[in-house]
């Protein structure tokens, strides 16, 4: 996901791209908003855009080591929590939810419920966030920051 192509938010790339530019970036940041929102998208061009090696104004390379590891979800400092079936633990959920996002990153959060779900057990788990949070203690690999995405 590049900056150029979310089509709508143009104020708020443009302040996150002055703001890393300016190097005065927090170290959290909220994305809030309805479903319809592309709060998704912009947080994972935002990444793209923090860790690329080769950026110009508005986008990250998209061809560098840490922009093809991002597109891929493997980048390390990226952890990712979203709910889950908890009666069918045996599927490997990041898979499908990779395949999920890739096939339409601007997916409703309803979509993904909807997709896994086989009976009302759809949550995040206490295990899966005492893991994120064991996750952000181990030391960075590449840079400054470490992201979680909920």
């Amino acid at each position: 996901m590049l900056f150029s192509n979310i089509y709508k938010h143009k104020n708020i790339k443009k302040k996150f791209i002055n703001l890393i530019k300016k190097k005065n970036f927090f170290q959290s940041q909220l994305f809030y908003g309805p479903k319809e929102s592309s709060k998704l998208v912009i947080a994972i061009a935002l990444i793209k855009y923090i860790n690329c090696i080769d950026i110009n104004n508005i986008n990250s390379c998209n061809i560098c080591n840490s922009c093809t590891k991002i597109n891929n979800f493997i980048y390390s400092n990226i952890d990712l929590l979203f709910p889950i079936n908890l009666i069918e633990k045996n599927i490997n959920y990041l898979d499908k939810w990779i395949s999920f996002f890739k096939k339409n990153p601007y997916n409703k959060e309803n979509n993904w419920i909807s997709f896994i779900k086989k009976n009302n057990k759809i949550y995040i788990s206490k295990d899966q966030i005492k893991k994120k949070i064991q996750h952000t203690k181990i030391s960075l690999d590449y840079n400054e920051y470490k992201f979680i995405i909920i």
